[in-house]
């Protein structure tokens, strides 16, 4: 009999028996059998992998023939450890978008078991080949909660024939972790009553991005007139939301909005209650002339220095832009948007009588950097410098 002390609650016996039929056989301190192996059948060697010893506990390994006539003859054994892993980082405390990892003890898988002290719900998730994991991927954490982790490394190990046991390793070093509030989310400042009213084809958004989101619930409380404040669910994970898609925004009216995100185990908590106006109806119609037909428009006489031009906010976020012309008299300019390589990323063509204020926006978000706004009327080319910063 071989006497050991488990390092950890896993262990891999291997016998090499040599002409023998062995039996290996696993026992505790007071000789009850724990386990034991005789896979292969006759000769060869044996390997016990067992993965439910207490650590620092005493046991006997036996080795003996299945013929009992025939003796024990020559063979060698050797036991292995199996190593076992704990937490690589701290307390914290986290944001749901962060990254956790597992101390690397080259286990083929590694299981994260976070028992929340709040609910004593139990949350796991398992990483194949990887000791990183990042905390919104673990079904049913949430935000403002104490986990207890504990990490189980589980290793790919052959018995005497060649299958694959899975053995796991519990962790010596149970840990805590904190997770922080959800932040909220709040009405972008562009979007404000503040910033000036939107077109019911704007889009707006909220911020900022919050891991963990499956839907966002947009409330809009009518603040100009009486009416049952009504809710809009966005469908998607996506913070932006296009007006014209909200079904009873009226144009002209201010409302009070809040944006709560929604998360596979319900509502979080809402973002603060933020003005919000959309720009009231405008009639247009052709202006005749005095002979009784409809006014043509001539750039002819006009110079693009007669024209106010403006592009706001700037800097800006990237997803929209407002242009602003104010003239003289009715003319057409057309508005060419580049970036700094000079690649042309908008081109449109307006009719500006008096005034105009209109909203340009991006299917895609523009990048962090410097654009060029061109205005162009005649041979004339005025151009406003655009810097996005998210």
């Amino acid at each position: 009999m071989v006497h050991i002390v488990a390092p950890t609650s896993a262990a891999s016996i291997h016998v090499v028996a040599g002409v023998n039929d062995i039996i290996i056989e696993l026992q505790d301190a007071f000789g009850n059998l724990v386990d034991s192996e005789n896979i292969v059948a006759g000769a060869g060697d044996e390997v016990l992998n067992i993965s439910t010893l207490t650590p620092g506990d005493t046991y006997l390994i036996g080795v003996r023939n299945y013929d009992s006539n025939g003796g024990i003859g020559v063979f060698t054994l050797c036991t292995k450890s199996v190593t076992a892993s704990t937490c690589d980082y701290g307390y914290g405390p986290y944001s749901l978008c962060g990254s956790y990892k597992a101390d690397y003890v080259a286990a083929n898988a590694y299981r994260f078991d976070f028992t929340s002290t709040t609910t004593l719900s139990t949350y796991t998730l398992t990483k194949i080949g990887s000791t990183f994991l990042q905390l919104n991927t673990v079904p049913g954490l949430t935000w403002q909660d104490i986990y207890d982790v504990e990490i189980t490394a589980i290793f790919n190990i052959q018995d005497g024939l060649g299958n694959i046991d899975a053995v796991e390793v519990e962790t010596l070093s149970p840990c805590q972790i904190e997770v922080i509030a959800q932040p909220l989310a709040d009405l972008r400042a562009q979007d404000r009553c503040a910033a000036g009213p939107r077109f019911l084809g704007a889009t707006v958004a909220a911020t900022p991005h919050i891991c963990g989101v499956v839907d966002y619930k947009w409330t809009f409380t009518r603040t100009d007139m009486a009416e049952l404040p009504f809710v809009h669910y966005r469908g998607i994970a996506n913070r932006f939301l296009k007006l014209s898609t909200v079904f009873g925004l009226t144009a002209g009216a201010t409302y009070d909005v809040t944006v709560t995100p929604v998360f596979s185990y319900g509502e979080g908590i809402a973002g603060p209650v933020r003005c919000m106006s959309i720009v009231g109806p405008i009639m247009m119609a052709p202006q005749p002339d005095i002979n009784g037909l409809e006014r043509t428009v001539d750039n002819k006489n006009m110079t693009i220095d007669q024209l106010e031009l403006g592009v706001y906010p700037n800097p800006n976020a990237g997803d929209m832009i407002n242009v602003n012309f104010v003239g003289t008299e009715e003319t057409v300019i057309l508005v060419d948007i580049f970036d700094a390589m000079g690649k042309m990323l908008f081109s449109e063509q307006y009719t500006v009588s008096g005034s105009l204020n209109t909203i340009i926006t991006f299917d895609q978000p523009l990048a962090n950097g410097v654009y060029f706004v061109n205005f162009k009327l005649n041979d004339t080319i005025k151009s406003e410098r655009l810097v996005v910063q998210h």
